[in-house]
């Protein structure tokens, strides 16, 4: 909020956010080099796509258009849901995820630019990118509206977040039950090895969908959503192979038999 307060009037209501955004991730940056936790930012990642919406909103938007109130409505759970999700997972303030763990002892000299640039400021641009639609979408001057669009939309983001909901949900059940080399070949997993990941990347393909409902000049904006994808593809999908890789007796063969990412029937 200082951020918005402190930037000229001139600076685009774009430009504001960013830096907004951004000067977040730097504060929680310091914090996590305070507490030696890099940690820190996770919730970040569910929050900041709410706050950023409803900034928008009120100051953009149009209170009185349903369209305003669907998306906002599409955001609200998906952020709702990420963060319950990582308050039951949340082991103290201490407890650093093992990926920054591993960083931290693998690259000790280099850690602070690993921890500012990789950690907190990319994905924070990364994210920022694909909220643009929603942008674009609350700041719309053409009332025109495509509502073929914006159902495939709000289908896509809504199911993308109900299928992450119930893959951690089977995970967290079966991890209960089960020591942490077992693997998980059931319900959602069954079909694939990463399905909370594809309904997160249902998720920001949603809401460019439902940008194409009120201004398809606009659909340059699927940069932000596409970035999103190849992160998850070539980032955080093969971190996880490897660990399970070493870590799970049965992974290579679940491995060649289950989809990576899009749900499909598995193999003999």
């Amino acid at each position: 909020m200082l951020v918005f307060i402190l930037c000229p009037s001139y600076f685009s209501p774009v430009l504001s956010s960013l830096l907004a955004a951004i000067g977040a991730a730097l504060v929680i940056y310091l914090f996590s080099v305070g507490f030696n936790n890099s940690s820190f930012y996770d919730p970040f990642w569910s929050v900041a796509p709410f706050i950023l919406s409803i900034y928008w909103s009120v100051t953009y938007g149009n209170p009185a258009s349903m369209t305003d109130t669907i998306i906002l409505l599409v955001i609200s759970i998906w952020s709702i849901r990420l963060t319950l999700n990582f308050l039951r997972g949340w082991r103290g303030i201490r407890h650093e995820d093992w990926r920054y763990t591993a960083l931290r002892q693998q690259y000790p000299r280099v850690f602070w630019l690993i921890n500012l640039t990789g950690i907190h400021l990319f994905p924070t641009v990364v994210v920022f990118t694909a909220m643009m639609p929603v942008y674009v979408f609350l700041h719309r001057e053409n009332i025109s509206e495509d509502y073929n669009y914006i159902f495939w939309g709000v289908l896509l983001s809504f199911s993308g977040t109900l299928i992450e909901l119930i893959a951690d949900e089977q995970l967290r059940m079966f991890k209960e039950k089960n020591n942490h080399t077992a693997v998980i070949k059931e319900g959602l997993w069954k079909y694939s090895r990463h399905p909370n990941y594809f309904g997160e990347i249902l998720f920001w393909w949603g809401l460019w969908v439902m940008l194409m409902g009120v201004n398809q000049q606009f659909w340059w904006t699927c940069m932000g959503t596409t970035a999103i994808t190849l992160m998850f593809l070539f980032i955080s999908i093969p971190i996880m192979e490897r660990k399970s890789l070493l870590t799970k007796p049965g992974y290579a063969e679940y491995r060649k038999k289950v989809s990576m990412l899009i749900p499909w029937l598995p193999g003999k």
